[in-house]
């Protein structure tokens, strides 16, 4: 479902571990540790903060707005977050989201960031108009509100989306359809968690007590059997063997 049909959305609170901040998501080369702590006096203060913003697509609640509130909350210790959470949308209209989110507030964005709201823009397929029409450079240009000249935008278009590039052919109006991949969520919702669990046994090393092992373990088959309940399985083929000793 596109962004500019109905969506729902909600206020509700969230549990901060249950989120996934998905680095795709997020246009900035990193978070700005100032920004965090004043964040963080703020929450402490009892200051009136925007809630985040969470898109459920698939089934996955994506952080999309507010990386720096939820690391300021978790650094006083607040394992909750008030949260506007929205659903009906696609992936890619998630990435535009966040990446507009950036553009609208916070530290300015740097070249490299900015591009990545250029690539979140058409992901989304927001350079396209009704009946498989182009916008020209000009026009995506203006709606990316990031300040960046349609002769910049073009040189993007080329390096990055050639297909389209070929069919725009110049800065003015041109029919055609976008070139655009699919991106495939399933291969990269599972780079997320086994990423995540790659930390996860890093971090376990700086376990000395059998306390604190014995806790991590029951967190992890509590994960593991959540999984399990979350829909049918196989296990991975067995390995060949190669590797081992």
């Amino acid at each position: 479902m596109a962004m500019d049909e109905a969506v729902n959305e909600a206020v509700r609170t969230v549990a901060i571990a249950e989120l996934v901040r998905d680095d795709a998501l997020q246009v900035r080369a990193k978070l700005d540790e100032a920004t965090i702590r004043a964040y963080a006096g703020k929450y402490k203060a009892g200051v009136d903060m925007a809630p985040v913003k969470v898109a459920v697509v698939e089934g996955v609640p994506l952080v999309v707005d507010g990386w720096h509130r939820l690391a300021a909350l978790e650094s006083i210790g607040s394992p909750m977050a008030p949260a506007i959470v929205i659903e009906g949308i696609t992936r890619a209209d998630a990435e535009w989201m966040a990446a507009q989110a950036n553009v609208a507030h916070g530290l300015p964005l740097k070249g490299k960031e900015v591009k990545n709201v250029f690539r979140a823009y058409i992901r989304a397929r927001k350079h396209l108009k009704g009946r498989g029409k182009l916008k020209t450079y000009r026009e995506i240009a203006e709606e990316l509100g990031t300040g960046t000249s349609f002769n910049t935008v073009r040189r993007w278009m080329v390096q990055d989306y050639p297909d389209i590039a070929k069919r725009m052919g110049g800065p003015e109006d041109f029919k055609g359809k976008g070139g655009l991949k699919e991106i495939d969520s399933e291969a990269h919702y599972l780079g997320l968690a086994t990423k995540a669990l790659d930390q996860v046994v890093a971090a376990a090393r700086g376990l000395t007590s059998e306390e604190a092992r014995g806790v991590l373990i029951a967190e992890l088959e509590a994960a593991i059997g959540a999984v399990k309940a979350a829909g049918p399985w196989v296990p991975p083929p067995p390995s060949d063997g190669l590797d081992e000793f």
